[in-house]
């Protein structure tokens, strides 16, 4: 199953020193693992993006030093290709932090000796253990999945609902604890999943001590919010130019005087999908009328968007490959499906997106109705 995920990369230093701690800025991490002689760990500290660095294991232990201006998360993974599901996640304030290790299970580490705030964080992590262990199963139960949509909804509620619980721990931390740096590197980390809304995040954002709110993650935060009230209800649609399937360059503003739907998706997403013949029967509806589809795909193969098009009927309308995920980026999308309908003066009726409403959006299945009336059809 894949996810999209948005990312900030932006030029970064870390300094690094072999000595003593000598400044309130520079940090030390230590760790020991019980099952690993010797090896390489690796590090993403998260700064102003993420540095990778190599740390050496030896006689099972490794130790770490470095500088940092705020609060700052860290990863550890033994390979470049694991996913976070597998990593020790742990936020580095200055200071000494000792960790305890299992090879098979470096996201359940055990906090040796660190900060209070550091202390909070693995204490969260335990709470929304049995959680993320299921999801972790389920998400490796949907990679192998045949492909029948039965079976893969069940596995998507399930999903849903685990993900629910877990954001609810997040939120449940978030109100206890609103001046904390874990608090937005929560808000920041569950924005990419749209999980919050936006109302709640900016009350959050406005109580962050100065510190805080010029950390990375603060940053973060007000970027996406900065970007959130551009495409939010009322406000005109980014422009935005993009070739169609057929290589023809399609400008939105060229739509003004039709009402627009922008359907974001991907062939190998079967919600999305699933979606397709009922957009198709409202779009053949509505022939005669101001309306205009935009599908945007984030596929990166093109004979599988090309043939997901052709299998899905969905060649009546315009169909563009979103190479760079520019216009995912434009319209803070991170999930999908997501459908945004714009008016023919070209601002945002509303946003549908599946499951959770996320930035103050409506369920995709009341952008159907609103269709229905909007351009009078008779849809039975």
């Amino acid at each position: 199953m894949r996810t999209l995920v948005i990312f900030f990369s932006l030029s970064i230093s870390l300094s690094i020193s072999h000595g003593k701690i000598f400044s309130q800025n520079q940090f030390q991490l230590s760790g020991k693992f019980d099952n690993l002689k010797d090896g390489k760990l690796i590090i993403k500290l998260m700064i102003e993006g993420y540095s990778t660095d190599t740390i050496t294991i030896k006689n099972h232990a490794f130790k770490y030093r470095g500088s940092i201006a705020h609060p700052s998360i860290a990863k550890l993974y033994l390979n470049p290709f694991e996913t976070d599901y597998d990593a020790a996640e742990l936020i580095i304030v200055p200071g000494q932090t000792s960790i305890k290790l299992q090879k098979d299970r470096l996201k359940y580490f055990q906090l040796q000796n660190g900060t209070k705030i550091q202390k909070q964080l693995v204490d969260l992590t335990t709470k929304k253990k049995p959680f993320l262990l299921e999801t972790e199963l389920l998400e490796k139960q949907l990679e192998k999945d045949t492909g029948a949509y039965l079976p893969r909804d069940s596995i998507l509620l399930q999903l849903t609902l685990l993900r629910k619980e877990i954001s609810n721990l997040d939120s449940v931390f978030i109100v206890e604890n609103p001046r904390s740096p874990i608090s937005a590197f929560l808000i920041a980390q569950n924005l990419k999943f749209e999980r919050f809304t936006l109302g709640n995040v900016d009350n959050y954002y406005r109580q962050f001590p100065s510190s805080i709110q010029k950390s990375v993650f603060g940053k973060e935060i007000f970027e996406k919010l900065q970007i959130a009230d551009k495409i939010s209800k009322g406000k005109p649609a980014p422009s935005f130019i993009a070739n169609d399937l057929h290589g023809k360059e399609i400008r939105l503003e060229s739509l003004r005087g039709k009402y627009v739907l922008l359907d974001f998706w991907a062939s190998w997403c079967f919600p999305c999908r699933r979606l397709s013949p009922s957009i198709r029967k409202y779009y053949n509806s509505a022939a005669q009328k101001n309306f205009e589809i935009i599908s945007i795909s984030c596929d990166d193969n093109v004979t599988e968007w090309k043939n997901a098009i052709i299998k899905d009927q969905t060649t009546g309308w315009i169909n563009v490959r979103d190479k760079k995920n520019s216009l995912f980026n434009k319209y803070m999308v991170s999930g999908i499906p997501v459908l945004i309908l714009i008016d023919p003066k070209g601002e945002i009726i509303d946003r549908f997106e599946r499951g959770e409403k996320g930035y103050q959006t409506a369920p995709i299945l009341t952008l159907f109705p609103l269709l229905e009336n909007l351009l009078k059809l008779n849809i039975e």
